[in-house]
């Protein structure tokens, strides 16, 4: 028979037909609302602080996909007629499967920060962060000052401030760190600098060795941010130490992008031995 072709005013009410129930019976509006919310919530450490990486890109691209959702949905039907309610089905499969990993790691990162040092002394660990020139980043500058209430705290503790150069680093992290605490008032002879590692990683590894090699308490106390604590505490472990927590403070903007972050290296941790 003959084609019959479709007016283009029809396919034109179609498409808003279909994207109104996308919209609102199906509960488009939740998606607009949360799309929107992940999305702000990655670009706020840029808009903000000048910092993008890709824990960043993780939290827009989730944003930007549960925004579109109506339109994904309407396409999916367009291109997949008959496939269309398997194809999303399967996405959102993988996506809840995701989402569940991404909450069941939350709560281990959040666990490791309660372990925090009771009774016995033990040594500290300060794991570096940035640095600006010869000054702290805002992370740095955190941890600094969470290593300086305990040290000071404990008068009896010794401290290993652990961090190499980086590119646009004109000091050691470690440098820098014994710097700013002398600079509050402990003694440098509290202090021993490991200026090699690049990495958590090598933070750890680098101050067990120092620990062995000086007969220094294998118990330690490792002062990064709370997010950081895990990680710090499983390669502490490898390393035959045993790891508490003194958790530094993190600007809340910097609060979403820091934790999915830290996810990836926990996926990293667990896969690269």
């Amino acid at each position: 028979g003959k084609e019959v072709v479709e007016p283009f005013h029809d396919r034109l009410c179609l498409f808003f037909t279909l994207h109104f129930v996308c919209e609102y019976r199906i509960g488009g509006r939740f998606f607009r609302i949360a799309g929107a919310a992940w999305a702000y919530l990655g670009l706020v450490p840029t808009l903000i602080y000048g910092i993008f990486g890709i824990a960043n890109s993780v939290l827009l691209f989730v944003g930007l996909y549960l925004f579109f959702v109506p339109e994904l949905k309407l396409i999916a039907y367009k291109i997949f007629p008959k496939a269309a309610k398997a194809v999303m089905r399967t996405v959102w499969i993988f996506f809840f499967i995701g989402l569940t990993t991404a909450l069941t790691m939350f709560g281990f990162l959040v666990s490791a920060q309660f372990n925090t040092p009771i009774g016995k002394e033990g040594t500290v660990v300060v794991l570096g962060s940035q640095v600006r020139g010869d000054h702290p980043s805002q992370s740095l500058t955190s941890r600094i000052n969470a290593a300086y209430d305990y040290l000071a705290a404990h008068p009896q503790t010794v401290c290993i401030a652990t961090g190499g150069k980086a590119e646009g680093e004109n000091i050691t992290e470690a440098e820098c760190i014994k710097n700013e605490l002398v600079k509050k008032g402990i003694d440098s002879e509290r202090i021993i600098c490991e200026n090699k590692a690049v990495d958590t990683d090598t933070n750890l590894e680098y101050s067990a060795k120092i620990i062995e090699e000086r007969g220094l308490d294998k118990n330690i106390v490792i002062v990064t941010e709370s997010y950081h604590q895990m990680r710090g505490a499983l390669y502490a472990k490898r390393f035959g130490l045993n790891p508490t927590a003194v958790s530094s403070h993190t600007p809340f903007a910097l609060q979403c992008s820091a934790w999915v972050r830290e996810m990836i290296g926990l996926v990293k941790f667990v896969l690269v031995k």
